[in-house]
């Protein structure tokens, strides 16, 4: 057998798929395959805590990482990177699963990325409006928020069924002195209030714009949602 045939036979092991290579030589791999999966899961317990307390009440933890390393391998060298496409399998291979898991729970996932993926940004310049640009917008169809509350509270409230549609807009930035991501249920008016000082909008240009969008909003209340965000660290000047 030459070298790259090989090499696809050992790639087709590590996949769980059919392979021509000898019994001796699969139960060497075997192992090796054994020590990545835990290795893996040991990293994707870390980075989806909320969403792996879910996963033990309908299967092993392992099992959800062999079936995600066989069926999306990582082309990155990073290690860390070889689990950021955990919520989309979580999203598109449910068949693969040994149990059906919550409809919301991709979308958990996808939220305990996020939080990593802000807390590891590179430092970027300030805005000159004050912006804090360590950040991500995430819309969600599901209420996360509410649903890490009811985990944290009461796990058998939430663990075993699926939950109805609520879109929900949350913000994660990082918090500049202990480089920790936070999180901010957006409204309406703080959503356009966000996205344009992303954008360097200037205060007191937005000031008119939000006054104009949100005719219940007065001025007082307009700077009193500027000074909240003063305090929180999204505004930094």
């Amino acid at each position: 057998m030459n070298l790259h045939k090989t090499q696809n036979e050992i790639l087709n092991f590590m996949r769980g798929k059919n392979s021509s290579l000898s019994e001796a030589l699969q139960e060497d791999l075997l192992i090796y395959k054994s020590l990545i999966i835990n290795n893996a899961q040991a990293l994707i317990e870390k980075i989806y805590p909320y969403t792996c307390t879910i996963v033990r009440r309908h299967f092993d933890v392992y099992d959800l990482v062999k079936s995600y390393l066989e069926e999306l391998p990582s082309s990155s060298p990073i290690y860390s990177d070889l689990l950021n496409e955990l919520p989309i399998f979580i999203s598109n291979y449910k068949d693969l699963l040994p149990n059906p898991l919550p409809n919301y729970l991709s979308e958990l996932a996808y939220y305990e990325l996020s939080i990593l993926q802000v807390q590891n940004f590179p430092d970027l310049a300030l805005m000159k409006n004050g912006f804090n640009p360590h950040c991500k917008f995430l819309d969600l169809q599901f209420p996360i928020s509410k649903v890490i509350e009811l985990i944290k509270v009461d796990l058998e409230t939430i663990v075993d069924v699926d939950i109805e549609i609520e879109t929900e807009k949350l913000f994660v930035y990082r918090e500049p002195e202990t480089f920790l991501a936070k999180t901010i249920l957006v409204t309406q008016a703080l959503d356009l209030i966000l996205l344009n000082l992303s954008q360097e909008m200037e205060i007191t240009k937005l000031s008119k714009l939000v006054l104009e969008k949100f005719p219940d909003l007065d001025q007082k209340s307009f700077d009193e949602l500027i000074l909240s965000l003063k305090n929180l660290k999204v505004l930094l000047n």
